[in-house]
């Protein structure tokens, strides 16, 4: 006699997922192919908002711009002590006096009118003046090391354009407290637009990278644009039999929005 959970198992139900058909629907969203949303490097309180929404930007704008009294500050500070040459104008000025001494010192010897101990001391204050100018040279040096880390440390209180594009949200005024966790703002580069589409296992043999395809482009729009296939995701998705395929749509006047939903004419594919 068979026990009950032997009979519950025999009578579950074999679960079997279809394989995806080519004459399926083959649609995804659409998406800026640069898309980027901002962030300060530093935690810090808002002083300028310098964009709006909807505004073009270039690479390299400052879009929004930190308090950065304290910082500035010290790049101030920094710059003195690396444009400072009192020091090493010293530095240099006593090693061509010892140079001079040193020198006439020698003469004076190869004449027999200056000791061995006399010529000793002059070449030691000459290595030790060079010693105090070489000093002094790489002094200056760290000094300007320091001010270019602190120009680097105030630039880091900005937030700058990644790449042109438009401003497509914004929030943050100025004031307000920002971490570097936040995103108060995002750029989008809308001149080319990538689709995303999961296609049918069946078609992958009909799919060539680099060829030109045609997607029906959702409401507001509803027309069919033409494009460019980029990329073919070379892992199957077993469950739903498809695999991903992206499609390039240039967008040079950026009339087209992004997120719309795309569908591929498979009708025109090549058997």
């Amino acid at each position: 006699m068979r026990s009950p959970g032997r009979r519950a198992l025999l009578t579950l139900p074999l679960l079997l997922v279809a394989p995806a058909r080519a004459d399926e629907g083959v649609r995804g969203p659409t998406r800026p192919m640069r898309l980027a949303a901002l962030g300060p490097p530093v935690d810090g309180v808002v002083r300028e908002v310098l964009v709006v929404e909807g505004q073009p930007v270039q690479a390299g704008a400052v879009l929004i711009r930190l308090v950065d009294d304290v910082q500035a500050a010290r790049v101030g500070l920094a710059r003195v002590s690396a444009e400072a040459e009192g020091e090493l104008r010293q530095a240099q000025a006593q090693q061509a006096e010892a140079a001079s001494v040193f020198a006439r010192t020698q003469q004076a010897a190869g004449r027999g009118a200056a000791t061995e101990w006399e010529l000793r001391q002059a070449r030691s204050r000459l290595e030790v003046a060079k010693a105090a100018a070489d000093a002094a040279e790489e002094r200056r040096q760290v000094e300007r090391q320091r001010l270019d880390l602190e120009i680097a440390t105030q630039q880091q209180m900005t937030i700058r354009a990644p790449f042109d594009g438009v401003v497509t949200r914004l929030e943050t005024v100025p004031g307000a407290t920002l971490l570097r966790t936040d995103r108060p703002i995002t750029v989008a580069d809308l001149r080319v637009l990538e689709a995303v589409l999961y296609v049918p296992a069946p078609l992958w043999r009909r799919l060539r990278l680099g060829e030109g395809y045609r997607l029906r482009l959702s409401e507001p729009v509803d027309r069919v644009v033409p494009a460019r296939l980029r990329h073919l995701d070379p892992v199957m998705d077993v469950a739903s039999g498809r695999f991903r395929a992206v499609f390039v749509i240039d967008n040079p006047d950026g009339t087209l929005p992004a997120g719309l939903e795309a569908e591929l004419d498979t009708g025109a594919l090549p058997a």
